[in-house]
């Protein structure tokens, strides 16, 4: 458990809509209830570097669809799909779980350097 943070409650989460929290190392992440599942990643969008995931739109329960430009990018994997040619960012992901009705979700290591 010490590598996760509770976040909230899953009641609190409403099916295919956004919400964002500040983590306490300064990370804003987005996360969505889809159906059954929790997923959390980057409120960032890899390709504007525009703080606003949360308030993207899920399409057919794989992808997230950033408001802004309308690049898509997987909520398990952050990739984009082959056919977005032109977008070859990634959106970082962080795992979640549900432990009773709280939904907690993975603490990041930060890295002075991306690539390490």
């Amino acid at each position: 458990m010490e590598d996760y943070i509770k976040l909230c409650k899953t009641s609190e989460l409403k099916n295919k809509f956004g919400k964002k929290f500040t983590l306490e190392d300064g990370n804003e992440i987005a996360v969505f209830k889809v159906g059954v599942s929790f997923h959390a990643f980057s409120n960032t969008c890899p390709h504007n570097h525009t703080p606003s995931m949360s308030e993207g739109i899920i399409e057919n329960g794989t992808y997230v669809i950033c408001p802004i430009h309308c690049y898509k990018f997987n909520i398990e994997t952050g990739k984009t799909p082959p056919e977005q040619k032109d977008m070859s960012g990634r959106l970082e992901i962080f795992r979640t779980m549900v432990i009773d009705d709280e939904l907690w979700v993975e603490k990041k290591k930060k890295n002075l350097f991306k690539w390490l």
